[in-house]
């Protein structure tokens, strides 16, 4: 959708988005869109000048509110634009970073569907004719349908890494927790650390301390006594996820240990990541906490 640049209700200039993509950086990622800009022709003694041209990115998903998504940086040399009595035709090439929590957050307001990106640009106008200086300001809107997205998502390599958080409970919100709590927080560092075997073993821990907190010996179900994957269809969810505990407590376990087996395991760092990602995600689904 174009839109024009105007000072003193003179239009000089008119804006439009060419496209659109994405890159990947060390980290982070990189947004890129083209601006393309129609100079009109002006006499000499009517020049205008625009500078300090930048600007402001806003995204719309799902829910139709409009979110600030960062600031846009041009690419280059921020020359100012100057109309002359030919007229011309510019590109511009603006960029904004993104992190995975920004991408996360566009897609949770995308929910599989179409975005709505925002472009606020604004500069200082000046012109010889009247001598004086005004902020202008224009707002573009560029439709990313879903395909559109989904490319740029392929571009920057997201989609070749499945992001999702699983917040850590505070322990003075969980109190009953607070042990498995401090057991997760211990394998996060040990991760940082690249002591992946610590990781699992803290992770059993986590397990273990669950276990403790909710009683799982007491609570045990003649199902789960008689065979763990044996009738399944009649355990409620609760005697589910007390089934996942405990076959996860049987693949950490080898870390808490030194005889021939165990020490014949080795434990990388994909291990201790899927091994911290379930401690977590089982933590917080085990206290009920969203």
């Amino acid at each position: 959708m174009s839109e024009h640049w105007s000072l003193n209700s003179t239009q000089f200039a008119n804006l439009d988005v060419g496209s659109l993509y994405g890159s990947q950086g060390l980290g982070f990622y990189r947004l890129h869109f083209q601006v393309k800009v129609n100079i009109h022709k002006t006499p000499d003694e009517e020049q205008i000048t625009l500078t300090n041209l930048n600007g402001e990115l806003f995204v719309v998903g799902k829910n139709g509110a409009k979110h600030f998504l960062g600031c846009l940086r041009r690419q280059g040399v921020n020359s100012p634009i100057t109309t002359s009595k030919y007229g011309s035709n510019q590109t511009i090439n603006f960029e904004t970073e993104l992190d995975a929590a920004r991408i996360e957050a566009i897609e949770k307001i995308r929910l599989g569907g179409d975005l709505h990106f925002y472009f606020s640009f604004h500069g200082v106008g000046s012109s010889v004719q009247w001598g004086t200086q005004q902020l202008n300001q224009v707002e573009l809107c560029y439709p990313a349908n879903q395909s559109t997205w989904i490319k740029i998502l392929e571009q920057i390599g997201y989609r070749k890494t499945l992001l999702l958080e699983v917040p850590l409970l505070p322990e003075e919100i969980s109190p009953t927790f607070a042990n498995a709590i401090k057991h997760l927080q211990n394998a996060q560092t040990q991760l940082l650390q690249g002591q992946y075997r610590n990781t699992v073993s803290e992770c059993r821990d986590v397990l273990e301390a669950i276990s403790v907190a909710l009683d799982d010996e007491k609570e045990q179900t003649p199902v789960e006594l008689k065979a763990w994957f044996s009738d399944t269809r009649s355990m409620s969810k609760e005697h589910r996820i007390r089934l996942m505990r405990r076959a996860f407590k049987v693949l950490t376990h080898a870390s808490k240990h030194a005889d021939n087996n165990a020490a014949s395991i080795e434990w990388g760092p994909t291990d201790a990541r899927m091994a911290l990602s379930m401690a977590a995600s089982l933590l917080q689904m085990s206290s009920g906490k969203d």
